[in-house]
C-alpha cells in the first residue's frame, strides 16, 4: 500500500518538474496549440501556482510566435482550474471568445455555452469575486455577447440583491429593444407599403 502512494507522490513530482523545466516560449507553444493544450494544462495545474506569474504576464504581453487565441484559451482553463481570482480581469475582456469550434454557441443551452467559452467557465470556477467584477464592469461596457456570457456567469455564482439587479437590467433593456424593434418594423412596412 505505501508503495503505491509513493508511486503517485513520484508522478506527481515528476509531471511538476515537467511544467516548470519547458522554457516560456515552449510553454505558450504548448498551451496555444489545440493538439498539446489539455496535457500542457494538466502539467501546470499539477506544478499548482509555479507558472501563474508568467501566465498573467502573457496577459498584457503574449510572447511573439504563438497563436494569442489559443494562449489565451489554454491560460483561461489554467486560471479556472487553480481560482486565478487575479486573472479576473483578463478572463473579462475574454469572455466570449470561443474553443475550437468557429460557430457561434449562442442558440445552444448554457451548458454547451459554458463548455465552449473557456474564459466564462473559468470565472464560474473562480465563483462569486467573478460574478461581481463583472457586474462592476457595467452593462455599457461590455460588447453584445459579453453581455450574454456575463449573464451566465451572474445566474450561476452571483450572489444577493446586485445579481438581480443586474439580471433585471438585462430584461428591461432586452424588453426595450423589443419594443423599439417592434415599432421600427411597423414603420418601415409602413414606408413600404404602396399610397392608396
Amino acid at each position: 500500500m505505501k508503495t503505491g502512494r509513493y508511486i503517485v507522490v513520484v508522478i506527481a513530482m515528476l509531471t511538476a518538474a515537467r511544467a516548470q523545466s519547458l522554457s516560456g516560449l515552449e510553454l505558450a507553444r504548448a498551451l496555444s496549440d489545440d493538439a498539446t493544450r489539455k496535457a500542457a494544462v494538466a502539467d501546470i495545474v499539477a506544478a499548482e501556482r509555479g507558472r501563474v506569474p508568467l501566465l498573467l504576464s502573457w496577459a498584457n504581453t503574449p510572447p511573439k510566435g504563438v497563436s494569442r487565441i489559443g494562449l489565451y484559451i489554454g491560460m483561461a482553463m489554467v486560471f479556472g482550474s487553480l481560482k486565478v481570482k487575479a486573472a479576473i480581469p483578463f478572463l473579462i475582456k475574454y469572455i466570449a471568445l470561443p474553443a475550437g469550434i468557429p460557430t457561434p454557441p449562442w442558440m445552444k443551452t448554457t451548458e454547451v455555452i459554458v463548455d465552449r467559452l473557456p474564459a466564462l467557465s473559468a470565472l464560474i470556477q473562480i465563483g462569486p469575486d467573478a460574478a461581481e467584477a463583472i457586474m462592476n464592469v457595467g452593462w455599457e461596457h461590455l460588447g453584445a455577447y459579453d453581455r450574454l456570457a456575463s449573464l451566465i456567469l451572474v445566474s450561476r455564482v452571483g450572489e444577493g440583491q446586485a445579481a438581480r439587479d443586474f439580471i433585471n437590467r438585462a430584461l428591461g433593456e432586452a424588453n426595450l429593444q423589443r419594443e423599439f424593434a417592434t415599432e421600427a418594423l411597423r414603420t418601415l412596412e409602413g414606408r413600404a407599403s404602396p399610397a392608396k
